[in-house]
């Protein structure tokens, strides 16, 4: 674990530590970081590289630090030809245009003499010739790389990792545009090659976007971040904490903070995490009062209304309806016996029975009073009292009716009449309509699954970063990622 802490313009902190996964391995820290002093100009540049920790790039450690030492002295060479006054916007854009390109031709030909002064081995020259590799993808690293001169920030990135530029009211903010193309496996690199249209640059004027700081951090930084997205939160922190603290306090910090993202309870990754402070940052934070921070945001309570509850309506409830008196039946008609002679006593005649239409039921009634045939999931409901009263009435009309009928009959007897055939015709009995559930059996129709899309694994949580000011330098085809497994 290293620290430094670099005097100029602005203050160059930096903080760096091996990760617990590559400890467990046995593998060195892979990660790289540099800074250096433009006198010229009075700027200052920093680099982070990040080498990528698969078996391929069996030389990534070297890589990323020939990364970080050449963007360093590439920056301080270009910005050192515009000395003086500040740089115009055509100054920055040149810059910007100009990095990729001498970013990469410097680090090929310092591969190229690292090449020369470690040969690769038998074994490792049939590693390269199974996999089709060219002699610069063991040494596959990311870069990021930064620079504030001249009231201007320039900046360029390939590969994953963070830049994070923090304002003084704490609001974070992405300098250089994003890559969907990275996927936490698989990164663009220095060592492709299309690294030159990988990479992604951008040129700010302070003079209009005042900036507190600038964090470089390889991506085990990012990774071992608790919220989503993280950016805002940790630029908040850092501009309250510069209120009171200096760069000196920032430089005894990160170390630690490197320290903690690359243990087991971090990312476990090699971590790397630069700081670009401004000089006079403790007056600009304390100026500015850092905004408040979402998980600051304190929600008022919601003032407290009187209510007042109207008396309960009691409903009078009817008493149940007295029963009917019982219906006692009529007494029976007289039996009438036959006379004995013709001069026995004569009955008056019984009036003939009064015709009566079949009667029509009554319309159904909704309530519980009707009976409902049994169904599926029902049952028959008992007889209601209006309907045993009914049943009674009909049962005395009937009786009233035979007897009436009994003494006509006698009287004709008794005139020499021959009984009359009851040609009445009884009323059918009514048929019984039962509703008869017929049960289907068989098994549903099994539904349609949709099998979700097979996604691809990653140790990168997915971070909506805030949007993006620039537009990257090139694009790379899918087809021109690297692996980069616990890089």
């Amino acid at each position: 674990m290293t620290s430094a802490t670099d005097q100029g313009p602005w203050l160059a902190i930096v903080g760096t530590a091996r990760g617990a996964a590559h400890v467990a391995r046995g593998l060195d820290n892979q990660d790289s970081v540099e800074s250096h002093i433009i006198d010229a100009v009075g700027g200052t540049v920093v680099a982070v590289g990040d080498g990528h920790g698969h078996d391929r790039h069996f030389r990534s450690a070297a890589g990323s630090r020939l990364a970080t030492r050449t963007a360093c002295t590439v920056i301080a060479e270009l910005a050192g030809e515009n000395t003086g006054t500040p740089w115009t916007a055509g100054e920055a854009g040149a810059l910007c245009d100009t990095l990729p390109q001498a970013i990469v031709d410097e680090w090929r030909a310092a591969v190229a003499v690292d090449i020369a002064a470690h040969p690769y081995t038998a074994d490792e020259l049939g590693t390269l010739e199974r996999a089709g590799d060219g002699p610069e993808i063991p040494y596959g690293s990311t870069l990021l790389v930064a620079v504030v001169a001249a009231g201007w920030l320039v900046c360029a990135q390939i590969g994953d990792g963070d830049l994070v530029a923090i304002r003084p009211n704490g609001h974070a903010w992405s300098p250089v545009a994003g890559d969907d193309l990275l996927d936490g496996h698989r990164t663009t690199s220095l060592c492709q090659s299309s690294a030159v249209a990988s990479f992604r640059t951008a040129a700010h004027d302070l003079r209009s976007q005042p900036l507190l700081a600038l964090l470089l951090g390889t991506d085990g930084y990012g990774n071992a971040q608790a919220r989503d997205p993280w950016q805002p939160y940790v630029a908040g922190d850092i501009a309250e904490l510069a209120i009171e603290h200096d760069g000196g306090w920032f430089a005894q910090q990160l170390p630690a903070w490197a320290q903690r993202c690359a243990s087991t309870d971090g990312s476990g990754d090699d971590t790397t995490v630069a700081l670009l402070l401004a000089p006079d940052s403790m007056q600009r934070a304390a100026a500015a009062r850092p905004a408040v921070r979402p998980d600051a945001v304190t929600v008022p309570a919601a003032p407290t209304i009187p209510i007042t509850m109207a008396a309960p309506v009691t409903t009078p409830v009817p008493p149940p309806p007295a029963a009917p008196p019982p219906v006692s039946p009529p007494a029976p008609p007289p039996v009438l016996a036959p006379p004995s002679s013709p001069a026995g006593p004569v009955y008056p005649a019984a009036p003939p029975p009064a015709l009566v239409s079949p009667a029509v039921p009554p319309p159904a009634r909704q309530g519980p009073d009707v009976n409902v045939p049994p169904g599926p999931g029902r049952h028959a409901a008992p007889q209601s009292r209006r309907g045993r009263r009914r049943l009674a009435l009909a049962g005395i009309g009937a009786v009233v009716a035979a007897g009436a009928i009994a003494a006509g009959l006698m009287l004709s007897q008794s005139s020499g009449h021959a009984p009359a055939t009851n040609q009445t015709a009884r009323p059918a009995p009514k048929a019984t309509q039962t509703a008869t559930s017929t049960a289907t059996a068989g098994v549903p129709a099994p539904r349609a699954t949709a099998t979700p899309p097979v996604v691809a694994p990653s140790k990168r949580r997915t971070s909506a970063t805030p949007t993006r000011a620039s537009k990257p330098a090139g694009t790379a085809s899918p087809g021109q990622l690297t692996q980069n497994q616990g890089g």
